[in-house]
């Protein structure tokens, strides 16, 4: 963050930083975060295996946008299958009124953020095409600030950068062959019952 940044993180007395990084990326990037009275940070390391693959294509020459696709949309089906403790409870302290406001992270900001997002909306009962449009609108408003290899095609570049309904499509593809419908996964993975929604809607909810 700036100066600026910090001063406004400050002035708005953020409680809570869920950060999704795996340790490495942490050390690596260390968070800038108020010295006078700081958030808590709540470390929920989520890195699937499978994002070995993308690191391993980003260096490749010849790398194919269909070869990139596949290997997000493993990605985020590990979100969902693999990472299941994390995100349950990253989604239980939210339902502490003490926890707000609160910030949530990964490294880029567009895949393990994504997916905890699309999972509070989720929770809280929104439509599936509007959690779609949600997790599109990364497109408009997220620019990945880390420089890609010059031997990626424009195409294989832009696969890398973007939010692409495919890859949260895997991610709910998951979901339905494991839990059978999103509620289900909710309440089974995510431990989040009716009375836990309730609590959730009358913290986000107007």
């Amino acid at each position: 963050m700036t100066d600026g940044d910090l001063d406004y993180f400050s002035r708005i007395k953020v409680r809570l930083v869920c950060d999704f990084r795996a340790a490495e990326e942490q050390a690596t990037a260390p968070s800038r975060l108020p010295a006078h009275d700081p958030p808590e940070v709540l470390s929920l390391s989520v890195r699937p295996v499978a994002g070995n693959d993308l690191r391993d294509l980003a260096l490749s020459t010849g790398t194919e946008v269909a070869d990139i696709v596949a290997a997000y949309r493993a990605v985020y089906r590990a979100y969902a299958r693999d990472h299941q403790d994390q995100f349950r409870t990253f989604i239980a302290r939210l339902m502490d009124a003490g926890s707000y406001p609160a910030v949530f992270h990964c490294m880029a900001g567009k895949d393990r953020t994504g997916f905890a997002a699309a999972m509070i909306l989720s929770t809280l009962g929104v439509p599936t095409e509007t959690i779609y449009e949600d997790y599109l609108l990364t497109n408009e408003h997220w620019k990945l600030r880390v420089s890609l290899p010059s031997s990626l095609t424009p195409e294989a570049q832009t696969a890398f950068r973007a939010a692409r309904r495919e890859y949260l499509d895997a991610a709910f593809e998951e979901i339905a062959e494991s839990h059978g419908t999103v509620g289900a996964y909710v309440e089974d993975a995510l431990g989040i019952n009716e009375e836990a929604r309730e609590r959730l809607r009358a913290h986000l909810l107007e």
